[in-house]
């Protein structure tokens, strides 16, 4: 039986023959190849396209080395290159291969038609470069590859609706700083004569932790963070579903959503049942509003920010004129 090995480049130790054509279309570049070092069994390939099938039927089994040239239009010749492979009837069952990554420990694998599945859960955010060592059926070394992967920053992801605020709560620790077009807010206190809840703009916000969040209507991928340190917050957040009764300690709980006053914080008149990463919020009940609805004040921010995109400009004139407008500020 003839047999053949594609050769394709840096894979468990084999090669596609490339060659540099300076017209870009390949027209002219031939190549040769020949077996360890032995030039009487040099083969001629005509029109290299990049990756070429290599005549090996009449290699014994085993290592050897295969190497090899390309020509461009003008007969111009490439350095001679060399490359190592193994001939090797066994089954792919018969392989097995060494696993590292970063220079540690390697594990040990058998080759066989299921993909291997590598944990890297515990990788730090980077680069990381990933070592995978390849032998043959006899324990003979064959080849060696290195890649590297980056693991990236792990990201939360939080929509915001068209009415262009709510209320978010997340297990993992969240850093808005680098943000644009979201902005979250603690509670921070709660005013009895305009029945408002004052709300504070913060940029590291502890898993757990209920926040009002305002901005466009759009989905943003929020990066993950590891703080030391809590709010006075008189937001709670939900991590799982459950239910929220109408109140308990001293506090009278109330829920964001769409009313008869606009969006606010409606009083509950039930035990309510609210979903995971939701948020209510608890006032005192010696100072409840008597119209049994919140609303917020929002505090802090860039002075003449008026369109809270973080930066001082134009467009916050051109706000200010939609605002005395009844119109939309320019952001949105």
């Amino acid at each position: 039986m003839k047999k053949l090995i594609l050769l394709i480049f840096a894979f468990w130790g084999a090669l596609a023959v490339k060659a540099h054509c300076d017209e870009g279309s390949g027209i002219g570049v031939t190549g040769c190849y020949w077996f360890d070092n032995d030039i009487s069994t040099k083969h001629i390939v005509e029109n290299l396209n990049g990756t070429n099938t290599l005549d090996i039927s009449q290699l014994s089994m085993g290592a050897h080395a295969v190497h090899y040239q390309t020509f461009d239009a003008d007969g111009v010749p490439s350095s001679v290159h060399t490359r190592y492979f193994v001939v090797d009837q066994m089954p792919r069952s018969a392989l097995s291969c060494q696993i590292s990554i970063d220079d540690g420990a390697a594990a040990t694998c058998q080759l066989s038609d299921d993909d291997i599945v590598i944990d890297i859960s515990d990788l730090t955010v980077g680069t990381h470069r990933l070592s995978v060592a390849l032998f043959d059926g006899y324990g003979c070394y064959v080849n060696t590859e290195t890649v590297e992967f980056e693991i990236p920053v792990p990201t939360s992801t939080i929509t915001i609706s068209t009415v262009g605020e709510g209320t978010y709560c997340s297990d993992h620790d969240l850093d808005f700083t680098n943000m644009k077009g979201i902005r979250a807010y603690v509670a921070s206190g709660y005013d009895v004569e305009k029945e408002s809840i004052l709300l504070m703009r913060v940029y590291k916000v502890p898993a757990g932790t209920g926040v009002i969040v305002m901005g466009k209507a759009a989905s943003y991928d929020v990066p993950q963070s590891k703080l030391g340190f809590v709010y006075s917050n008189m937001l709670k957040g939900v991590l799982s579903k459950q239910t929220v009764a109408q109140g308990n300690d001293g506090n009278t709980h109330f829920i964001l959503k769409e009313g008869e006053q606009g969006t606010a914080f409606y009083q509950l008149t039930k035990d309510t049942e609210i979903p995971a990463g939701s948020v209510y919020l608890a006032i005192p009940t010696s100072v409840l509003p008597e119209s049994g609805v919140v609303k917020m004040e929002v505090s802090g921010g860039l002075k003449g920010d008026v369109n809270e995109d973080d930066a001082v400009t134009i467009t916050d004139a051109v706000s200010v004129v939609n605002i005395i407008l009844n119109q939309k500020p320019s952001n949105e």
